[in-house]
């Protein structure tokens, strides 16, 4: 049995995997620089600590969060938004999102539900 056309096989589809993983890295930086994701997401900012309570909030997740939000009056470049009783949040289920910065804008947007003005400092 020849051995050498397996190791052939095996080799092309380890190489073809490299070869597809950073194209889809490369077109994700793409996607990122071109709708500001990278730019809004890397600080997300925290509320002051007498607004991080526990509380009871509607969500409204979103494929493009930052459209939504544009369109209810939000800064340009929000990531997510609070308004009228409602949190608009990037769907978490999009590879975009890390655990972390979901978090971290959740948090931001429990601050904005328990009474952090929206003219906060950026």
């Amino acid at each position: 049995m020849d051995r050498g056309g397996s190791n052939m096989i095996r080799t092309r589809g380890f190489v073809w995997g490299i070869g597809v993983g950073l194209c889809a890295t490369f077109w994700l930086a793409i996607i990122l620089l071109l709708t500001g994701c990278a730019a809004t997401t890397s600080g997300v900012q925290l509320p002051p600590e007498r607004f991080r309570h526990d509380t009871v909030v509607a969500v409204k997740f979103e494929t493009d969060a930052a459209m939504r939000c544009q369109e209810i009056g939000a800064p340009p470049g929000s990531a997510a938004c609070f308004g009228q009783g409602l949190a608009i949040m990037p769907n978490p289920c999009d590879l975009l999102w890390s655990h972390e910065i979901f978090a971290r804008l959740m948090c931001h947007e429990i601050g904005h539900r328990n009474g952090w003005p929206a003219d906060h400092p950026r």
